[in-house]
């Protein structure tokens, strides 16, 4: 299963490890000729990959997380290289669409970025058959990751808009 990286962090052999978006670690390891990821050498090419995915073993095999809600709800970055293409009308707690309040997900490397203008609302998401969830406020943008099966909670006053990228 894919997920997004997030951000790095040096473990105890000054290995880089990639923590991903589902809340588990992933070594990116440069060791030619086994391992050929000259990109993890430096921080420009490390940064370049934030928000890239990266197949996570662990996410197949059903792992528990290498953290808890640790990852900052707000640390994913889109990836590298997409175009917004379209943007939703305002809605706000009296219009807000159904459908965005029940799970779904976006298509296949459709990309959405979630802006709260005022107020706060719930965005929840599943990891590891536990639902994970963040109070999104105003200027706290939100990544959606292409085909992560999400949802909102609309229950306060908020106006909200969402933008999509591909």
């Amino acid at each position: 299963m894919y997920q997004p990286i997030v951000r790095y962090h040096l473990d105890e052999h000054d290995d880089w490890v990639a923590e991903l978006g589902c809340l588990h670690f992933q070594h990116v390891r440069h060791k030619p000729p086994w391992q050929d990821r000259e990109w993890v050498t430096s921080v420009k090419g490390r940064e370049g990959k934030v928000g890239r995915m990266l197949n996570c073993v662990k996410c197949v095999s059903r792992a528990p997380a290498d953290h808890g809600e640790g990852v900052a709800a707000n640390s994913l970055r889109l990836p590298a290289g997409l175009a917004a293409y379209k943007t939703t009308p305002l809605f706000d707690q009296h219009n807000a669409p159904g459908g965005l309040q029940k799970e779904h997900a976006t298509a296949s490397g459709v990309w959405a970025l979630l802006h709260v203008l005022s107020g706060s609302l719930v965005y929840c998401f599943s990891v590891e058959s536990k639902d994970v969830s963040y109070e999104i406020g105003a200027a706290q943008p939100r990544v959606i990751v292409a085909e992560q099966p999400h949802f909102i909670v609309v229950d306060r006053p908020v106006t909200f808009q969402l933008e999509f990228y591909r």
